[in-house]
């Protein structure tokens, strides 16, 4: 899914029919039972657990490959080039000094920051991830420009704590839904799309 969505256009059921070998029915069926995947009106994808095609509200502009893309959250921004492979500029807006924040981030690291103080917000997850992440989770989780802002901003947010841009993609993981594959970007095949119920199980992924 994720490097279909990182082309920068909306996915038809028949393109990830092609990309994994599914016929359309199934893909259809198993996107219609994953929560937090967002669709056009023509039922095309066009946001799936980290990235989405349209600017989202914090916006956390991502480019990659010559497109523009949006991240659900800042941590986002941190996965997804090693999920995709590819670096990215990433720009983001502190919400407390209104500051932006423009990094480089490779499949290894952040390589460049325009802000060297500049930390990331985290929410440790209280329970599974679910149709309602955006909000949940999502919105606690920004870049600040120094560590000063983001321990203003989380002072009234329990749960919440500040991590070093340049280890929180690596040390924290992926987050994903209860019912889609173990590694939110593993591919959609005939044996990720079946037995949902034992994937129920692992509530929520283990973060590292």
């Amino acid at each position: 899914m994720y490097p279909l969505l990182a082309a920068g256009r909306p996915i038809a059921a028949a393109d990830l029919a092609a990309a994994t070998g599914l016929g359309e029915p199934q893909v259809a069926e198993t996107l219609g039972r994953w929560p937090a995947v967002f669709t056009d009106t023509q039922g095309r994808v066009t946001g799936f657990w980290g990235p989405a095609i349209g600017e989202l509200s914090p916006a956390h502009r991502y480019v990659t490959g010559g497109r523009i893309l949006y991240a659900w959250c800042a941590w986002d921004t941190l996965f997804l080039p090693a999920r995709l492979g590819q670096a990215a500029r990433v720009t983001s807006a502190c919400p407390v000094t209104g500051e932006l924040i423009t990094l480089t981030v490779t499949p290894e690291d952040v390589t460049e920051i325009s802000h060297p103080e500049a930390v990331v917000s985290f929410l440790e997850p209280g329970g599974p991830f679910d149709a309602g992440v955006i909000e949940s989770f999502c919105h606690f989780v920004h870049f600040f420009a120094r560590r000063q802002a983001g321990e203003q901003w989380a002072a009234g947010r329990p749960g919440t704590f500040l991590l070093n841009p340049r280890r929180g993609g690596r040390t924290r993981g992926t987050r994903q839904p209860a019912d889609v594959p173990r590694r939110p970007g593993c591919p959609l095949t005939a044996s990720t799309a079946t037995q949902p119920e034992r994937r129920r199980r692992a509530a929520v992924p283990t973060l590292k």
